[in-house]
């Protein structure tokens, strides 16, 4: 007679299998939703060759119009420096781990400090991330017309272009990711993972988090999904975060110090707001490929814009909601790899979000800014390139991938005819030449460091000694004969023009030079008093 205590502890673990069917995954697939593909075809060769070729391309076209502008400038000051200068003042500016500034300095002493070569190592940083991409949707199993969607969607993201050819660490953060992913997917994927395998995710998550510390989100999310649906590989998941932990250390407490000694966050993070809805929708219409001007900063001009952008939203959004509602309610058990490979990607796309806005509103500053998210470009695109090819009926499908490759394409494409930056050393280098009085100073004034850096670079690279920088809030404050001014304006700033303040104060204000870009223009004009 078979013992009652034990049926019903085998009936409970019947039930609780049925309720959480994807505690321990078999592996991340997508393909028994988005369907196997057999041998590859001629054609679907041809467009995964030229969503390559345009990735490339997008990446190096006009790389060096734009020159160096304020925070690449603070890169190449640091990596200049040795290297006890370098990790001391990487430390003194708080907000970024030190990884990508010394692999600068290494790429300065290979090949020197023009702006070309400078502006060549974010973007062969970011032509990195092709391999790992591939690899990760190859383990996520997903069919050669979500791969081609994916990555061509990838290739024209003006966002992603745009931190592709910016002397930042933003594209090393961006291929640390698609390699952290890749081996955590493998990781998942097997039975048995290698100690190789394990090594190589803990020194890619150590270079994550030493790149940027947005890098810790990543790391998180793979340890809470490890908690939640793999738990076959906690003990070594808690022992890597702990690793991790221990080897950021010494680095935490350097910085830790610093911001101390500095009185917070503040000199370096005020200008980051704490965001609300309208943040979040601005970040990934981004990663969707905006038409429109992209900073969150300026949305409210694009008001009669936003029922276009949100009907775009809605449609992607509702691809994904419908492609995650039916993987969820799914209870066959063929399906188990599918649902998780949903989650997987969710989490990777919207977890790392969800905790910068919450950090924002609890801790004293806030820390949210799209850039630092860049992290979360992989998974949410790859998720939406799936999802897309899943929708019903078939007509909808087609309608929908047709306006994804679309917007991203237009955006992407207006993004390379007229981007966000400026173009200074051409005005730098005219003023040089227009400057013919005998002083032995001139000065220049200014009310941004941004362009203040950029023009005392390309005066120090000129070798020209003559002109005096100096930082006002106030342009009616300013006296003298002869000088410069230099002024930001953003499009939609409702301050008046330094213009109007000289010349109401009695000044004579030259013709001089400008630059401009979608959503600001810098002023460079000389000034007499008559």
């Amino acid at each position: 007679m078979p013992d009652r205590s034990a049926v019903a502890i085998e009936a409970k673990e019947q039930v609780r299998a049925q309720a959480f069917p994807h505690r321990e995954p078999g592996g991340l697939s997508v393909a028994t939703a988005v369907g196997e593909d057999g041998a590859a075809s001629a054609s679907q060769v041809v467009l995964l060759l030229l969503a390559g070729g345009v990735f490339i391309a997008a990446r190096l076209w006009r790389l060096t119009s734009y020159g160096l502008y304020g925070d690449e400038i603070f890169s190449l000051r640091l990596a200049s420096a040795n290297w006890t200068e370098l990790i001391a003042g990487v430390a003194r500016d708080v907000v970024h781990p030190p990884l990508f500034y010394m692999l600068l300095k290494i790429w300065m002493s290979l090949g020197g400090n023009s702006v070309p070569w400078l502006k060549l190592y974010p973007v062969i940083t970011s032509i990195a991330s092709l391999p790992p991409l591939l690899l990760l949707c190859r383990e996520l199993k997903m069919n050669r017309a979500a791969v081609n969607l994916a990555l061509g969607l990838i290739a024209v993201n003006a966002y992603l272009v745009y931190y592709s050819q910016e002397l930042r660490m933003y594209s090393l953060l961006l291929t640390l990711t698609a390699y952290s992913l890749w081996l955590f997917a493998k990781l998942i994927n097997s039975d048995r993972a290698s100690n190789w395998l394990r090594a190589a995710l803990f020194i890619v998550n150590l270079m994550l988090v030493y790149t940027h510390y947005y890098g810790w989100l990543i790391v998180v999310a793979q340890t809470l999904f490890v908690l939640l649906w793999a738990r076959r590989q906690l003990k070594s998941s808690i022992l890597s975060f702990g690793l991790l932990a221990l080897g950021f250390s010494p680095w935490a407490y350097a910085v830790v110090r610093a911001a101390i000694e500095k009185g917070g966050l503040k000199s370096n993070l005020g200008w980051a707001r704490r965001p609300g809805l309208s943040d979040v929708f601005w970040y990934y219409l981004n990663l969707d490929g905006p038409i429109t001007y992209r900073w969150e900063s300026f949305g409210h001009a694009y008001k009669p814009l936003y029922a276009v952008c949100g009907a775009v939203v809605l449609l992607f959004t509702y691809s994904i909601v419908a492609y995650g509602a039916r993987a969820l309610r799914s209870n066959r058990t063929e399906n188990e790899s599918g649902r998780v490979a949903f989650i997987w990607l969710a989490m990777f796309s919207f977890l790392p979000v969800a905790i910068s806005v919450l950090a924002s509103h609890l801790l004293p500053q806030s820390v949210w800014e799209i850039r630092f998210l860049i992290a979360s470009a992989p998974s949410y695109i790859i998720l939406l390139a799936v999802s897309a090819l899943q929708l019903h009926p078939k007509w909808l499908k087609m309608v929908t991938v047709f306006v994804v490759m679309g917007w991203a394409t237009l955006s992407g494409f207006a993004e390379l005819q007229n981007r966000e930056k400026l173009a200074i050393q051409p005005m730098v280098q005219r003023m040089i030449n227009d400057e013919t009085e005998q002083a032995a100073t001139v000065p220049i004034y200014l009310d941004n460091s941004n362009v203040g850096q950029a023009i005392e670079f390309y005066l120090e690279r000129a070798d020209d000694r003559r002109f005096e920088i100096d930082y006002v809030d106030d342009f009616s404050a300013l006296e003298g004969n002869h000088f410069w001014v230099a002024s930001l304006k953003y499009r939609f700033d409702g301050k008046p023009p330094a213009t109007d303040i000289l010349v109401e104060k009695g000044y004579r204000v030259g013709e001089g030079y400008s630059a401009e870009s979608p959503g600001h223009k810098v002023f460079l004009l000389p000034v007499w008093n008559r």
